[in-house]
């Protein structure tokens, strides 16, 4: 009678060693994505890991790769490059992965390189405070624990021996409850993050209605399937210049004029609404809009004159051009 062979053939072996690995690699990722996502939901943050990856790939690049991208992908760029940067983190995970059940303290150094990227990433955006950093250092230290558990338990699953199948069970379920793990951090960072509601309610409290507001007399020619005069606000179209937009209460608001000026001056929302209102139809397009395109829109908006504001500060002769900087350092030149 023939006895089952007690060593896996060389071929199988390696390839089950390879599989290992990557699923070492990606679970121990994983997870740390998902509870860095769950720290910036719970601290009321935009800065994760892959925003701040991705944020930082755009600033860095040169400006004919961001037109492409625009130009080949339109308002998908930015979901497009998030997907890349995961494919990304991946793939590099994976191969972490198959290092660490290999040489474990090799692969976990690896690892630590691999999240203080993504931290300096994290501390390089304009707008970074201490707290963003949160997420990123909590996430990349969960990562690290589990990728070192995973890889024990890798070591002592999947030796050279077929005998050890309870050992490979407990792997199995090792790595099933870490993706679980991920995945329910995920979803609950997700959730905390729709409870930034204090923005969007003081938003909501500081918008302008636009009831009293009605299209000049025979503006619309009621012709079917021609666009309306006044488009509607959801349907405005919308081009974000980050992956993640600032959140920023009005009641936390700052309005700085400096530079050529006589003085600086500072107003908060309620100061800069004292010095009038006005209403415009005003007709705005992207440069990227082609003939015929959605990326257009007519509204009545309301705001104060910049000439009013400036006047407060008082411009001095060599002063030529105003340049508005946002909380998270996004510039425009007028």
């Amino acid at each position: 009678m023939l006895e089952s062979p007690t060593t896996a053939p060389p071929a199988a072996g390696a390839r089950a060693g390879l599989v290992t690995g990557v699923v070492v690699g990606v679970a121990s990722a994983a997870l740390g994505l998902g509870v860095a996502e769950l720290v910036a939901g719970f601290l009321g943050r935009t800065a994760t890991p892959v925003i701040a990856v991705g944020e930082a790939f755009i600033d860095r690049g040169p400006g004919w790769r961001k037109d492409l991208a625009v130009a080949w992908l339109g308002t998908a760029d930015e979901a497009v490059l998030i997907a890349g940067v995961l494919v990304v983190f991946a793939v590099l995970s994976a191969g972490i992965g198959v290092l660490t059940t290999r040489r474990r303290g090799a692969g976990v150094l690896a690892a630590g390189g691999l999240g203080f990227v993504a931290i300096v990433a994290t501390w390089t955006r304009p707008d970074t405070t201490v707290t963003d950093l949160w997420p990123a250092v909590v996430g990349v230290i969960v990562s690290l624990i589990a990728l070192d558990l995973l890889a024990g338990r890798a070591a002592t699953a999947y030796s050279q021996t077929t005998s050890q199948e309870v050992d490979r069970r407990r792997f199995l379920r090792a790595s099933g409850i870490v993706v679980a793990m991920a995945a329910a951090s995920y979803a609950a960072g997700r959730w905390l993050g729709l409870r930034r509601s204090s923005v969007e309610e003081s938003r909501e409290s500081v918008a302008q209605s636009d009831d009293s507001v009605a299209p000049p007399t025979g503006a619309d020619l009621g012709v079917n399937s021609a666009e309306p005069w006044q488009t509607p606000n959801g349907v405005f179209y919308r081009i974000d210049t980050a992956l993640s937009v600032p959140l920023v209460r009005a009641e936390d608001w700052r309005l700085r004029v400096h530079g050529l000026v006589e003085r600086e001056v500072t107003l908060d929302y309620d100061q800069l609404l004292e010095l009038g209102l006005i209403e415009s139809w005003v007709t705005l397009t992207c440069v990227s809009n082609e003939v015929g395109g959605y990326l257009a829109g007519n509204a009545s908006w309301s705001g104060v004159r910049v000439a009013d504001v400036l006047a407060m500060a008082g411009l001095q002769p060599d002063a030529d051009a105003v340049k508005s900087t946002s909380a998270d350092g996004w510039t425009a030149g007028t």
